[in-house]
């Protein structure tokens, strides 16, 4: 048997001491702020995504760093620490969620325990407790100079803008990380997934978004959380939408985002290629969503338009002439026999001329292809959804194109690359 290079400790620190070097003079190329846990310290690297240097050199210095983490800490440590650290991690990240700490603490100041505790309906003993904890997170801080008060670090202060996406994950409702516990049993009750067994109904989590929201926002909130996510990775603007495709060749005429919930993968696209106009296809519940979102952002039925659509019922008339179906973040639901049914409906207009862009993880093919800090959240997005959902996976690319040939033999991936700074990448297909 033969297994990949393992480098040095020296090797490792030589490599982080470049790479850091290197970021740290991109920044300051650019007068870019340096990381800090400063409360005003950088909260992301939005500001990198299109600068390749800064980018490899950011991604080297924390491959290196975890590698080296990993080999000094040595494998019964690393254990504990998944047992025990990582696990309460969560815990302890949803619970500050869940008590809205950080709208309590004040951005630019601080706040004592005991009023924290009285303003979110909490007692200071256990409080105390579980931020100590979250400090060694660097999720707020105790300042030197005020001993049993709290304050923001640029980590905490990103809590509320990724909140919609830790309420999906995290909360009582849709039960995702209960769903985590029993991957024992599911491995052993293929294709069942974990979450039918964590559910007392037996559901996956469309069943649940749809049927126990009591307020009916079910959908509408996982589209806030699909937002967040992607605006967290990529920056508030979906400029990583914008340079995804060559939107300028198509030229003029209609694009057809399928499944495009609210409508806000399209809305900079719509804004930077005024030659194109949108259709958004989702269902009932996403209407308002659109709406709202269309009318802040100012852009008129003349661009794009909402069509109440289920894309498992094959595809309805649209005005225009389209150049594209846009499949973004969609395919990853089903499982291959349901992706079919989703594509199948579209091969009239690809025949036409029109292209298929879709926007996905794709899986590397073996170990070890990318760095192991980049394939770790591939991975963790295909257990999530092959806990949450019946058939949810990622794919890989061979694994893409065997799924496109059973829509169509013609129908061929003609590119494929990773977005900025992204886990996402953009899929050209045509016939």
């Amino acid at each position: 048997m033969s297994f990949p290079h393992t480098p040095t400790l020296v090797e490792l620190a030589t490599e982080i001491l470049r790479s850091a070097t290197a970021l740290q003079e991109e920044l300051d190329k650019q007068n870019l702020p340096q990381p800090s846990f400063h409360p005003s310290g950088r909260r992301n690297y939005h500001d990198i995504l299109f600068n390749p240097a800064a980018l490899a050199a950011r991604q080297n210095l924390i491959e290196a760093s975890q590698t080296i983490n990993r080999l000094a800490t040595g494998g019964i440590d690393v254990l504990r620490g998944i047992t025990n650290t990582d696990r309460t991690g969560v815990n302890v990240l949803r619970t500050l969620y869940d008590l809205d700490i950080p709208a309590a603490v004040p951005l630019d100041g601080s706040i004592s325990i005991p009023d924290l505790a009285a303003k979110v309906g909490a007692h200071p003993i256990p409080l105390r407790r579980i931020l100590r904890f979250a400090y060694t997170m660097r999720l707020f801080q105790e300042p030197l100079d005020q001993p049993d008060y709290v304050a923001h670090t640029p980590f905490s202060a990103e809590i509320p803008a990724y909140g919609p996406y830790l309420w999906l994950q995290l909360g009582s409702l849709t039960k995702l990380e209960l769903a985590a516990c029993h991957f024992t049993w599911a491995v052993k009750n293929w294709p069942a997934c974990p979450l039918s067994k964590a559910d007392p109904k037996g559901r996956d989590l469309w069943a649940i978004l749809h049927e126990d929201d009591s307020e009916g926002k079910g959908m509408a909130r996982f589209a806030d959380g699909m937002k967040a996510a992607m605006q967290c990775m990529h920056g508030p603007n979906n400029r990583h939408f914008v340079v995804s495709f060559d939107w300028a060749g198509l030229g003029e005429g209609l694009v057809v985002d399928v499944g495009g919930g609210n409508g806000h993968n399209i809305v900079p696209v719509a804004q930077e290629f005024p030659k194109l106009s949108f259709v958004v296809q989702e269902l009932a519940k996403n209407e308002g969503p659109f709406k709202e979102l269309m009318g802040k952002v100012g852009l008129g039925e003349d661009r794009v338009r909402f069509q109440v659509h289920d894309f498992f019922k094959g595809q309805p008339e649209v005005e225009g002439v389209v150049k594209a179906y846009v499949l973004s973040r969609v395919l990853h639901d089903w499982d291959d026999k349901k992706c079919v049914e989703i594509m199948k409906p579209l091969l009239p207009g690809l025949k036409g001329g029109a292209k298929l862009l879709v926007v996905e993880r794709v899986l590397p093919s073996r170990p070890g292809d990318i760095p192991v800090h980049q394939e770790a959240p591939l991975r963790a997005m295909d257990l999530l959804m092959y806990a949450s959902l019946q058939g949810g996976c990622e794919r890989s690319r061979d694994d893409f194109e065997r799924l496109f040939h059973e829509v169509d033999a013609g129908l061929e991936i003609r590119g494929l690359r990773v977005l900025p700074g992204s886990e996402f990448f953009a899929i050209e297909v045509s016939l």
